[in-house]
């Protein structure tokens, strides 16, 4: 008998069917709901109607299943059906007359949703209960949802509905206020993992944790995508897996190419971004995948390093762990999380470009100079401590600016720039400066008053001649031009104006006025 069915089906059946929970104990990753429906079946509060929704492979319908199950079993209804019975064995094997699964997207129309109704005011033939699922109902259209309200509302004793979906904000709310509504949640990359360890234990598969975890990560919640891309492993590598082997049929980027990427932005190599993006084309790696990837490291890194517990969270071996840990040092964690804002604000635009190569290199280059931007922060209370020629000094040895002698004396002879004069010439002058202007203003204390009426006209104007003649003996000379190439050339500076959107007018100081009145 079993021979005949397994010619009939197929020798093989996929992992996903042959380990299709059969009770509710079974249930991976839905504890709350499934408490919440024993305990209803226990005192017997059934709804007319359920709405099960969450993503792809979470569940909904195998708990569909089981809930009719438990409806019309034998020992029913119990949150512990048997299992073996004729009702039992009949839903498990699809054969259930008063089972009705029904595809929402072959019912769109109202003419399609008629037989429906009809059904649900017949009542069962055979079982306790008429049970209809209908999987992806937001495929409905609106008026096959309208001809349906009545019948949810107020349904036959002996018929519930169970309606499926992985869009439930396009169900309309006339329907779910008519239904219980249950909302399953994405598996966790653990219970994914443990769950596939004892599918590879008893199918003989020699599968590690990482493995599993490689696996889990990559069906993203969802425990059917998990078992299929273990289905996919063993049809490739047979029984023995290998993680480097699994990585290669997942896809995904090897941790020794994440690390590089990692090592040559926090070290500001940009001259090497060039050929590892290059190293990534002809590897056939996918840019946009490699790029997911890079956000993933990232983000790990800020896990090792603001963590005390991130084996935990990670769900990593501990030499990876270690080695993220490694990594981290490098830099401290705002840096991180500066690196990682970067990343996210460009996702969009890697996403969307039809340059993917020169969008990952023109980012790849930007995340390796941001290491030497200076903060806000510093550049504002070094000028309130005074340290902007120190400043200024710095970034003229970092920057190295390179002035031709031969240009600047050029621009000399064209009158372009002036010859600076030694420090000690300028003091005379400022010093030659201020006695001239008291002269001036002690020879011209007759003439003020000859024409009072002048002064009086203009009292602002003669206020201002006085003081751009009296010059502090303290005023410091203005920048040389190399300084001023220098201060231009800070990459705080650039960052700066590149940042506000913004242009220098005058990087000459400005002395600080003694008192109101000169504001």
């Amino acid at each position: 008998m079993e021979d005949s069915q397994e010619t009939r089906f197929g020798a093989h059946q996929i992992l996903a069917r042959k380990y299709r929970p059969q009770t509710f104990d079974e249930v991976v990753g839905q504890k709350a709901i499934i408490e919440t429906l024993r305990n209803a079946l226990r005192t017997r509060r059934l709804a007319q109607a359920y709405i099960f929704s969450g993503m792809r492979g979470v569940g909904k319908t195998t708990v569909a299943r089981l809930l009719a199950k438990a409806l019309n079993c034998e020992k029913g209804p119990t949150p512990d059906f048997c299992n073996v019975c004729e009702f039992c064995t009949a839903i498990r094997e699809d054969r259930a007359v008063d089972v009705l699964e029904i595809d929402g997207a072959s019912y769109r129309r109202v003419e399609e949703i008629s037989p429906i109704r009809d059904a649900a005011r017949m009542g069962p033939l055979h079982s306790r209960y008429k049970v209809i699922i209908i999987d992806e109902v937001h495929m409905l259209s609106a008026h096959a949802f309208n001809s349906l309200l009545k019948t949810l509302e107020e349904p036959p004793p002996s018929t519930i509905f169970i309606l499926a979906t992985t869009e439930f904000h396009k169900v309309p709310l006339t329907i779910v206020s008519r239904c219980q509504h249950f909302e399953f949640k994405r598996i966790s990359q653990k219970e994914i993992a443990d769950h596939l360890l004892r599918i590879a234990e008893k199918e003989n598969i020699s599968l590690s944790r990482f493995g599993a975890q490689l696996l889990a990560e990559a069906a993203d919640g969802s425990l059917r995508d998990a078992e299929s891309l273990l289905d996919k492993a063993v049809a490739l590598y047979g029984s023995e897996i290998i993680d480097e082997k699994l990585k290669e049929v997942l896809g995904l980027v090897p941790r020794e190419i994440l690390f590089e990427a990692s090592s040559l932005i926090f070290e500001g190599k940009s001259d090497l971004v060039f050929p590892f993006v290059n190293k990534l084309i002809y590897g056939g790696y996918d840019l946009k995948l490699f790029y997911q990837e890079l956000l993933r490291h990232f983000r790990n890194l800020l896990v090792v390093e603001t963590t005390e517990n991130s084996g935990e969270i990670l769900l990593l071996s501990s030499e990876e762990i270690e080695s993220l840990r490694k990594e981290a040092r490098k830099v401290s964690s705002a840096d991180l999380i500066r690196y990682l804002q970067i990343l996210l604000q460009a996702e969009s635009g890697l996403r969307y470009t039809a340059h993917p190569q020169i969008y990952l290199e023109s980012l790849l280059v930007r995340l390796c100079h941001v290491s030497h931007l200076v903060p806000l922060k510093e550049i504002f209370r070094s000028l309130e401590e005074g340290k902007f020629e120190e400043m200024v000094r710095k970034a003229s040895l970092a920057a190295e600016p390179e002035i031709s002698i031969k240009k600047e004396m050029e621009e000399r002879e064209e009158g372009r720039i002036q010859a600076e004069k030694p420090a000690s010439e300028k003091k005379k002058e400022t010093e030659g400066e201020i006695s001239v202007g008291f002269d001036d203003r002690n020879q011209a204390r007759p003439r003020e008053k000859e024409s009072p009426k002048f002064e009086e006209e203009t009292p602002a104007l003669k206020k201002s001649e006085m003081r751009d003649e009296i010059k502090p003996a303290g005023l410091k000379p203005e920048l040389g031009s190399q300084e001023k190439q220098a201060l231009l050339e800070m990459p705080a500076v650039k960052s700066f104006v590149e940042y506000f959107k913004g242009r220098i007018v005058s990087i000459d100081p400005l002395p600080r006025p003694k008192n109101r009145e000169e504001v």
